[in-house]
């Protein structure tokens, strides 16, 4: 049950770390990573022999040493004891200034995650987030060179965005295609870009 919740796509992420250790570790036995997956393995499959194989692989390695076993256990269970998680809330939680780790019931699912890996160079943990994602890492365009120019509007992510000083960007115009279907049913997009430098870049519609 714990993998076939971290194999949603939602957290494909936050459980990678657990699904490729039990890959690694359930030699022969697929370890399925999305719902889609999940519906191609099942497809036409004799439940109880399947459930069969899968416990006697976690057997197996089970038997081959204490290191294996434990290993695996933490892959199945999915979190582990650590003491940055011990008064944590639920969800990502900042270690440093540029890293964070997930933290569920107390425990740690996954992590540390890297900011400058997940996010690019000099970027910083931060904790104005929302949700489960209350600390992440934030974009460092403004204060990486992006913004070549200093303070003021830049294209950026396919956006019109601010920067002021070494905060993270800040979203002015979203140059989103635009959708629409007509009274016959035929959908029709116009496609959107941001374009131009700074200080005056625009979102420009065309067909």
């Amino acid at each position: 049950a714990a993998l076939i919740a971290c194999a949603l796509e939602a957290n494909a992420e936050i459980c990678r770390p657990a699904l490729q250790e039990a890959a690694d570790l359930l030699e022969g036995v697929t370890v399925p990573r999305t719902t889609a997956d999940f519906d191609a393995l099942c497809e036409g499959v004799d439940t109880a022999t399947a459930a069969a194989s899968v416990e006697l692989a976690l057997l197996q390695r089970a038997k081959a040493g204490g290191g294996a076993a434990a290993a695996l256990d933490r892959a199945l269970s999915g979190k582990e004891a650590d003491k940055r998680c011990q008064r944590a809330s639920e969800g990502q939680t900042c270690v440093s200034s540029n890293s964070w780790i997930y933290c569920s019931n107390h425990k740690r699912l996954s992590g540390p995650v890297q900011c400058e890996q997940r996010s690019g160079h000099m970027s910083l943990c931060r904790h104005d987030g929302i949700g489960l994602s209350h600390d992440y890492c934030d974009d460092p365009f403004c204060r990486n060179g992006g913004a070549y120019a200093g303070d003021g509007l830049y294209c950026h992510s396919g956006n019109v965005m601010s920067c002021h000083g070494g905060e993270p960007p800040r979203l002015v115009e979203s140059c989103a295609d635009q959708y629409w279907t007509d009274m016959n049913g035929v959908r029709y997009t116009r496609n959107n870009q941001c374009v131009g430098q700074h200080p005056h870049p625009y979102c420009s519609l065309s067909w």
